[in-house]
């Protein structure tokens, strides 16, 4: 028990010094309940990881989770002065888009393990947490090796597919013209 009320103390203590405590709403909800910030913030972390767990909409309460928060994150990174936060945004998006299009693929079998739901959440809170910074870890150690090998062969496949792209929208809009004078001239021909 004590080392339950230990670590207890010890999220508390790292709690008083992060965004989400000092957070207005939070900082309401805690007055008007009479709670810590800190404890208000866990509390929602429970609910949100019992919801998952046994409520309805679990896949898109993790997709919302794993979108809103860093997206408006990254609105204020992008707002702010500073060049870190940005990076770190970027580094969040570049993890979050690999998972979720590996996730696609292996969705499949993913829903089958237990506790997937609630383990997800889990992974994308750690992404963005500032203090865990795992999407930082992920990229450098995985994702960024990989992409700085097969760069030449990506930026060659997407030259090739802007360029067939191109060639596609000129003929668009060769077509749109062609179609614009015809109804022009059907219009005054009538």
């Amino acid at each position: 028990m004590d080392a339950i009320m230990n670590l207890l103390d010890k999220y508390r203590t790292s709690m008083k010094e992060s965004k989400f405590a000092k957070n207005k709403y939070i900082s309401y909800a805690a007055e008007a309940s009479g709670l810590n910030p800190a404890d208000i913030v866990g509390i929602a972390y429970a609910f949100l990881l019992l919801w998952v767990f046994f409520g309805f909409g679990s896949s898109l309460l993790c997709n919302l989770i794993g979108f809103v928060y860093p997206a408006y994150a990254s609105f204020k990174a992008i707002e702010s002065e500073g060049k870190d936060d940005d990076t770190q945004w970027l580094t969040y998006w570049v993890v979050y888009s690999t998972f979720v299009i590996a996730e696609h693929f292996s969705g499949f079998i993913l829903r089958w393990i237990p506790l997937y739901y609630p383990l997800k959440l889990i992974f994308l809170t750690c992404l963005f947490s500032e203090r865990i910074r795992l999407a930082e870890t992920i990229y450098s150690s995985f994702i960024a090796p990989i992409l700085r090998s097969q760069e030449g062969v990506i930026d060659a496949a997407l030259d090739k597919v802007q360029k067939r792209a191109d060639v596609v929208m000129g003929d668009v809009k060769k077509g749109i013209s062609e179609a614009a004078v015809e109804v022009s001239y059907f219009m005054h021909a009538h």
